[in-house]
């Protein structure tokens, strides 16, 4: 049976995405993130930034559905006490473990993988620490800089030179690194295989792949948080597409769009979704 927590998280997920969906077969590639409306620009992360409760239960449900979360060196670098959290809230994070087994059959937390060309990494970091098993896209000199690692928690995979190359930087290098890195987990099989990857690599290597339609097809769905309550400073990078474009990418208008009015102001919830083939 069940539990009541699980039926509310259900209740409100129908809210943001529509009832009747079957999220055990909604798998592939999800990038979720949040931006200004004006700007098209990712909202940046500080205490300036507009908060939404909404958009934070839209990252937890997120994380709740990932085999594996992909984020950067970078990041673990400027967000030292970073762990990817369904919930800060220790109730509502048990909420989401058993929400993830009961609809899911998913009883395991996601693995980690983290681009880092430079191997400048430190595997003591907490969000390293809190995933079962953390695997490391990185370059021969990156691995070199690694040292010893943990086989047993810790893999490390250096690609060819050019799909390596750095994913610590902005531009195209990174958008090459994050697609490789895609495609690899797509590619496993037997007890390695992945359905669901959660990326959270950054706007320099995420938005890129909607540039063009090639690039698009890396990402099966988007979950957009877009604050609509005025300017506020985004992260340099390239912007995102507006939502004509997005559902071109997406072969598809968004399957859902709720506007939520939070205390910094009224958010609009978009959900893109790849139509599923065969």
């Amino acid at each position: 049976m069940r539990s009541e927590r699980s039926r509310s998280l259900d209740r409100r997920i129908d809210a943001l995405f529509g009832p009747g969906i079957d999220w055990r077969l909604e798998n592939g590639v999800v990038h979720v993130t949040a931006i200004g409306a004006s700007s098209r620009a990712a909202l940046a992360i500080g205490p300036d930034a507009p908060r939404s409760e909404t958009d934070r239960f839209v990252l937890g449900f997120a994380r709740a559905r990932a085999d594996v979360i992909v984020t950067t060196g970078a990041i673990l670098r400027a967000e030292p006490e970073l762990v990817h959290r369904t919930a800060e809230d220790p109730a509502q994070a048990a909420a989401w473990t058993r929400w993830r087994a009961e609809r899911l059959g998913r009883t395991e937390p996601p693995e980690l993988l983290v681009l880092s060309a430079s191997g400048a990494l430190d595997l003591a970091h907490p969000a390293v620490r809190a995933a079962p098993r953390t695997i490391v896209w990185t370059t021969e000199a990156g691995r070199a800089r690694l040292g010893r690692v943990d086989a047993a928690r810790v893999e490390v995979i250096m690609p060819s030179a050019d799909s390596a190359d750095s994913a610590d930087s902005a531009g195209g290098a990174a958008q090459a690194a994050l697609a490789a890195a895609l495609r690899g987990l797509r590619e496993r099989t037997g007890a390695t295989r992945v359905e669901t990857i959660v990326i959270e690599a950054g706007p320099r290597a995420t938005a890129g792949l909607y540039a063009c339609p090639r690039s698009a097809q890396e990402i099966d769905e988007l979950l957009l948080g877009v604050f609509e309550g005025g300017c506020f400073p985004a992260v340099a990078g390239p912007l995102m597409p507006e939502t004509d474009r997005l559902a071109q990418c997406f072969c598809a208008a968004p399957r859902s769009r709720v506007r939520v009015e939070e205390p910094s102001g009224p958010w609009r919830f978009e959900r893109h979704r790849r139509p599923r083939t065969g």
